[in-house]
């Protein structure tokens, strides 16, 4: 049979033995710990980024929003511009067309008042 201090030497063997396990568990608890500190770092910056990302959907459905209404805007004025150039394109013509027809009047006045010259300048 084992006396004590068999088992004494038995025991400091098993000790020696799993002395470099132990410290390799105790440093791989060091490692998982940092790990879990790391992860949850990671998991408030994924929040944030997710925060972050809501905020700039949100800025681009505006902005979509206001690019859409400023097209519609846009469009309204240009409708505004081509009644304005075609009452003005119906003006000048209007105003061309009265042109000529006060060019045909003063040329036929003109006639009358020669004929009204020669019939007076042989009276």
């Amino acid at each position: 049979m084992l006396d004590q201090s068999d088992l004494q030497s038995i025991k400091s063997l098993i000790d020696q033995s799993l002395a470099p396990i132990k410290e390799d568990i105790s440093e791989l608890k060091t490692d998982v710990s940092g790990l879990k500190t790391d992860v949850s770092e990671l998991k408030t910056d994924v929040s944030g980024l997710k925060s972050d990302m809501a905020y700039v959907k949100q800025e681009l459905s505006f902005i979509r929003q206001e690019i859409f209404n400023f097209g519609k805007d846009l469009k309204r004025v240009e409708d505004k511009l081509d009644r304005v150039i075609k009452m003005e394109t119906e003006d000048i013509i209007a105003l061309n067309n009265d042109v000529k027809e006060l060019k045909q009047k003063y040329s036929i006045l003109e006639q009358q008042f020669k004929a009204f010259q020669q019939q007076h300048a042989k009276v």
